[in-house]
């Protein structure tokens, strides 16, 4: 019995092996490496370094302002991506869960931005803000369009807002789909019964 059980363990850990080795390789092994060189002095050329504890920290917090304004841009991202990607994609999830047919087209066409590479959607992007915005802008009402929606400060966050939620609501919605098709028919038919509407 135990034999058997050890063989089972050890097909499975073969087929997790290779996802482990690269994710160690890659992400595990830098990520310490970064933060055990974070307490020195290294700059990144020189063979010698030496500990220096939490200096590095002490000085980004206070003789760096650039540091602490990348850090308020970041804490700023994280909120408006937590709230608007989950807001999206389960509002997209619902609308196409509540549809009779079309589900696959559907699905397909909101999950489309993760399957374009993130080369080809820069320079889609880059011609939108800097041509079509510009041109909606001239020949139509929507003179707000007209603005440097990437070189300028105040436009460039949202800039990235809007990249980042057309790349990543879709498999967010894919994830809330699986959960609402995970629930019973029985209880759908039952809710319905009690007079909830499709949206309930």
């Amino acid at each position: 019995m135990l034999a058997k059980q050890v063989k089972r363990y050890a097909s499975l850990f073969g087929f997790l092996a290779p996802s482990l080795i690269l994710y160690t390789a890659f992400l595990l092994i830098p990520m310490l490496g970064a933060m055990y060189y974070s307490i020195t002095d290294w700059n990144g050329l020189n063979p010698t370094y030496d500990f220096v504890g939490l200096t590095n920290f002490v000085e980004a917090l206070k003789d760096d302002p650039d540091f602490l304004t990348s850090l308020w841009f970041t804490l700023k991202y994280v909120v408006f991506m937590v709230v608007l990607q989950n807001v999206f994609a389960l509002f997209l999830a619902v609308l196409i869960e509540s549809r009779t047919r079309s589900k696959g087209f559907f699905r397909t066409l909101f999950f489309m931005p993760n399957m374009i590479s993130m080369i080809i959607g820069a320079f889609m992007w880059t011609f939108i803000f800097t041509q079509v915005t510009t041109q909606l802008a001239e020949k139509t009402f929507l003179t707000f369009m007209d603005q440097s929606w990437i070189g300028d400060p105040k436009f460039s966050f949202f800039s990235i807002i809007i990249v980042s939620l057309w790349n990543g609501v879709g498999y967010m919605m894919i994830i809330y789909l699986a959960g609402l098709q995970g629930v019973p028919q029985s209880l759908k038919e039952a809710a319905v019964i009690d007079g909830a509407n499709a949206w309930q």
